[in-house]
């Protein structure tokens, strides 16, 4: 299963979704729910200076 660059834009109110800080987690669970036993799981975020660019997308601390 892959999720590239999605995950960071969960929770931010931004897809008519309800504004929740920590929404990213709720999301990455419901994906790994979905995922196989021995599956793999590839993703990618943005990596930088943690931050939150508004009502657009996240920044995940390195």
């Amino acid at each position: 299963m892959s999720c590239l660059h999605a995950l960071e834009h969960f929770g931010l109110g931004r897809y008519g979704d309800t504004v929740d800080f920590e929404g990213f987690l709720a999301g990455f669970r419901n994906i790994t729910k979905m995922l196989r036993i021995g599956g793999r799981f590839y993703f990618s975020v943005p990596l930088g200076e943690q931050r939150i660019e508004f009502h657009a997308h996240r920044v995940f601390f390195v």
